[in-house]
């Protein structure tokens, strides 16, 4: 009896452990200087908001056993605290210089990130679901890659007004331009990172410019977060009533009701995927070691049709088996496995060392953010990536920060010198303001003395 009555509420108290790991980790961050944009609170609110329904319907969906909750919610809650960990490492790694920027000189270089960034939205608009039907996706990536030259360009934009007050015709053009772009990319195909990125953007600068009004700025930030992950369980429908003749009634509010008890799953879950891909790993004691990353950029940056796939394939490492490939029927043939996926894989329960390698990194950029515009510029380039690091997995973060430093990093590089010695500043003060102290007060003392002593008139 009392095993039975274990096994019945288990679930539950393993579903009662992921919400309140992931909202107090949340309520921690809100309460800090800029908290809702760091990336731990991204991560929890945005983990917590997107994988409750998942959770719930792995509880009550016969396709899964819950037997799988155990190790899933482990891994879970241990790669989130791993990546605060992380994070707050990172922040407290203070240098006494970092890298900046030459912002008016390097002008023209993001004139023409901009140029070539509209030039990618512009064909990816055109041949987007054309390639997703005809599975040539080729050209898709290589336009979405170039979209972030339009990032590059905005970020630019935005630390500008930020740092010298003031603006520009061509720094105008600039925001204008990307903020349209972007927006009809997101009203014509549904792309919830996309939207994210500007809002977290937009929200982000003003806040860094106008501080007093970050309380209303941070409501607001809550408030689209908690109203997209609503929108987010009708994306399907919308997307398919863009693409196909027979239209299906848009319900947003039963969508998102339904998402946590679906019956039916035609096309795959995240966590779904994650719990039976983690099953698979500790069932066949096959993990990969970490080479994921090493593969990813392999198939990320070596061109199929410059090597061929067989040459392209021989670069990458074969270690343990991968559970996407041996479960493709239990998963649906759905490629997103999570993070959670990603880390187990790679080492089993001690797979959190990704999350903390990767909230340090994120701290380290974000400490430096506030001092110079190469980090903040950088910053602003890998957390809008945090959602997709909690859905999709290691691979959107990694990717982007190799890009940043293979093709961004040398053509920032006759703009970039190094920051004055602040820390080392600030501490120098800090020891001259209190000898100045000891030694005025000292003065006084001799002064007081020599009255006393008729010495003076």
């Amino acid at each position: 009896m009392a095993m039975d009555a274990i096994s019945t509420y288990l679930p539950f108290i393993l579903l009662a452990t992921f919400v309140l790991t992931y909202l107090c980790v949340s309520l921690w961050y809100v309460t800090k200087k800029y908290g809702v944009f760091q990336a731990p609170f991204i991560f929890a609110t945005i983990g917590l908001l997107i994988f409750l329904p998942q959770f719930s319907t792995i509880i009550y969906n016969h396709d899964y056993d819950n037997e799988l909750l155990n190790t899933l919610t482990y891994t879970m809650v241990t790669g989130l605290l791993a990546l605060v960990v992380g994070f707050e490492s990172g922040k407290k790694h203070k240098a006494t210089y970092c890298l900046d920027i030459n912002l008016k000189r390097a002008k023209p270089l993001f004139l023409l990130f901009f140029i070539i960034g509209l030039y990618g939205s512009y064909k990816l608009n055109n041949r987007w679901i054309h390639d997703v039907a005809q599975s040539q996706r080729t050209a898709t990536i290589i336009f979405s890659n170039l979209i972030m030259f339009l990032n590059l360009s905005l970020f630019y934009a935005l630390i500008y007004v930020q740092k010298y007050h003031k603006t520009t015709p061509i720094i105008r053009i600039m925001v204008i331009a990307v903020v349209v772009a972007t927006s009809i990319y997101i009203v014509k195909w549904a792309r919830r990172a996309d939207t994210f990125r500007l809002v977290i953007t937009l929200m982000f600068f003003y806040s860094l410019y106008r501080y007093k009004h970050y309380k209303y700025v941070r409501f607001l930030f809550i408030v689209f977060i908690v109203i997209g992950t609503v929108l987010s369980a009708s994306v399907g429908v919308y997307r398919h009533n863009k693409t196909e003749d027979d239209n299906i009634k848009l319900d947003i509010i039963g969508n998102y009701k339904k998402s946590y008890k679906l019956k039916d799953i035609p096309h795959g879950l995240d966590l779904g995927n994650a719990a039976k891909g983690i099953d698979y790993c500790k069932t066949n004691r096959s993990y990969n070691l970490g080479t994921f990353i090493w593969n990813d950029f392999i198939q990320m940056y070596v061109p199929r049709f410059i090597v061929g796939q067989d040459f392209k394939e021989g670069l990458k490492f074969k270690i343990g088996k991968d559970a996407y490939d041996n479960t493709k029927e239990l998963t649906k043939d759905i490629t997103t496995m999570t993070s959670f996926y990603d880390s187990f894989a790679a080492f089993g329960h001690l797979g959190f060392v990704f999350f903390f390698l990767s909230g340090w990194i994120m701290g380290f950029i974000w400490i430096r953010a506030f001092r110079s515009s190469f980090y903040l510029l950088f910053y602003m380039l890998t957390v809008y990536y945090v959602p997709n690091l909690a859905t999709h997995g290691f691979s959107f973060l990694f990717g982007n920060i190799e890009m940043m430093m293979i093709f961004i990093f040398p053509l920032l590089c006759p703009f970039i010198f190094r920051n004055k010695q602040v820390e080392k500043k600030k501490a120098f003060n800090k020891v001259k303001k209190k000898w100045f102290y000891v030694l005025n007060r000292l003065n006084v003392k001799r002064l007081n003395h020599e009255v006393k002593q008729g010495y003076t008139t």
